[in-house]
């Protein structure tokens, strides 16, 4: 185990000094060693993928979990959480940003891992006459299925091909399913354990590309009935018969989809955030009840394009008819919000990181902001340089109010990896040896203490010269307790909240 300098106490509260945090302890690291990365596995950094815990080391009887993630080189790699022994689940030339989401898909099997394939980067034909999509990998890396993205008719001639948003999986009539934003202008639903098509999915046209990441949420009071919530971009012009305009929105989608009838049938409601003076949404909503009374809210960022005028440091926070109920102004480009009570009052707060890389390039410059859910005011403002992923939160003292974990590109004594206060911003304790642009992943460690899972990458020198290559480091939080992660009010442990990426803080649904 190689130790890791804590770097400050807590703040205090009218009930006395709050506990320190434990020292933090690497536990294991991929590549085993950082210092001889051998030249074949450099470039394959991980990059926008976050990891998530899946089910699928040991037996149905006795599953175990691993660390899962993408990797721009076209890899799966799951790592035991235990050991931190490393293998390839599945491998392509298409690059993986996805963050993976997993879930069995019949009872006492072990998980089934859903991933989206290609990025921006990829050309129109693909790589080697592979295509991006939608693919689900049983827990032996065999391939379960794979679905190709589908544009709609009179798409541009470059047909987007690549999936970079999450595949939530959600119960719909009685079976697990998966719904899928993608590069294309198609939103795709699955049954998750054939890949078939969902009924009245067909696909539903989503007007331009996505990286979104959709929540699902029961928003209509008594009725079970979930609902699909998503960010997205729209372009000027006709489809299906419905004009658009160009612009970001924040969604509401019933789960029936379109009906089967191509387009954008089953819209509930939408949020327009270019007609509120914003930008695109690529920020991946969060739900749950942080509004007045704890009424349902849907807290969401925003992305950048650069003919838009809008700007783009803004973070929205709508109601289930999607009616604004208050907006803040940020500093920088918006990540993807969590909620989690950042101060122990029993009322879910909103966190949302800010970075300058898109539009500037600066990977110095960010921020987190902690917002109190009602009313919007501003809790806390620490600068922690560029958070691209979203942030994670757990109570990681036993204080009953949550601290964060914050991923950051920015090097040096200001970035890397981050814990701060939850109710003070203040930086408790932080490790520059590699950098993240994903959301790092707290886990329930099977001794009994918390773990925080960095997926990301950091420089070699080849030649002369840096290279970037993919790493996993794995952390334990020293007289910690992993009972501490049972409060859902504190508890924000991953990328979009849970394994099956519902965005919701209270969790999958039933």
């Amino acid at each position: 185990m190689i130790p890791v300098v804590l770097l400050g106490a807590t703040g205090s509260s009218t009930a006395g000094p709050e506990p320190r945090l434990g020292t933090v302890q690497r536990i294991w690291t991929y590549p085993k060693n950082v210092n001889l990365h051998p030249p074949s596995t450099l470039n394959h950094t991980i990059v926008l993928s976050s990891p998530v815990v899946a089910m699928i080391e040991g037996t149905a009887a006795d599953p175990k979990p691993a660390v899962v993630v993408g990797d721009q080189s076209g890899r799966l790699l799951a790592a035991n959480l235990a050991t931190g022994d490393v293998r390839t689940l599945y491998s392509s030339s298409m690059p993986i940003d996805a963050p993976p989401s997993a879930a069995p898909v019949a009872p006492g099997a072990l998980d089934t891992v859903f991933f989206g394939r290609g990025n921006r980067g990829v050309p129109c034909q693909g790589y080697d006459g592979a295509f991006g999509g939608y693919t689900a990998v049983n827990a032996d890396g065999s391939v379960r299925w794979q679905a190709r993205v589908n544009n709609s008719a009179g798409g541009s001639s470059c047909q987007h091909i690549g999936v970079m948003a999450g595949m939530t999986l959600v119960t719909l009539k009685g079976q697990l399913s998966v719904i899928g934003m993608s590069l294309g202008q198609a939103e795709r639903g699955f049954v998750a354990a054939t890949g078939q098509p969902l009924a009245g999915w067909n696909p539903w046209f989503q007007a331009d590309s996505s990286t979104s990441t959709v929540a699902v949420a029961q928003l209509n009071g008594s009725s079970k009935a979930p609902s699909i919530i998503e960010g997205g971009d729209s372009t000027h012009g006709n489809a299906y018969g419905v004009q658009y305009s160009d612009g970001g929105h924040v969604r509401i989608i019933k789960a029936t989809g379109n009906g089967g009838t191509p387009g954008a049938g089953g819209l509930k409601c939408n949020f327009n955030t270019y007609a509120k003076g914003g930008q695109i949404v690529e920020s991946s909503p969060a739900v749950g009840g942080f509004l007045a009374n704890k009424e349902t809210g849907i807290a969401s960022g925003q992305g950048y394009f650069s003919p838009y005028s809008g700007p783009v440091n803004r973070l929205w926070v709508i109601d289930s008819n999607c009616k604004k109920v208050w907006s803040a102004k940020t500093d920088y480009l918006t990540s993807s919000p969590i909620l989690a009570d950042v101060n122990g009052d029993g009322n879910l707060d909103v966190i949302v990181g800010t970075q300058d890389v898109s539009v500037n390039g600066n990977s110095a410059n960010g921020s987190v902001y902690a917002f109190d859910g009602a009313t919007g005011s501003l809790l806390w403002k620490t600068v922690t340089g560029s958070v691209i992923g979203s942030l994670a939160a757990a109570d990681l003292r036993g204080t009953g109010h949550a601290d964060l974990v914050v991923p950051t590109v920015t090097g040096g004594s200001l970035g890397g990896l981050q814990v701060l206060d939850g109710s003070t911003g203040r930086r408790l304790w932080g490790t520059s040896e590699a950098v993240s642009q994903g959301t790092p992943l707290i886990t329930a460690d099977q001794n009994g203490t918390i773990g925080i899972t960095l997926a990301g990458y950091y420089g070699v020198l080849v030649h002369g010269g840096i290279e970037l290559a993919g790493t996993v480091r794995h952390f334990e939080i020293q007289g910690s307790s992993s009972s501490w992660l049972a409060n859902p009010l504190t508890s924000w442990l991953e990328f979009h909240h849970d394994p099956r990426l519902s965005g919701n803080a209270d969790g999958p649904l039933p």
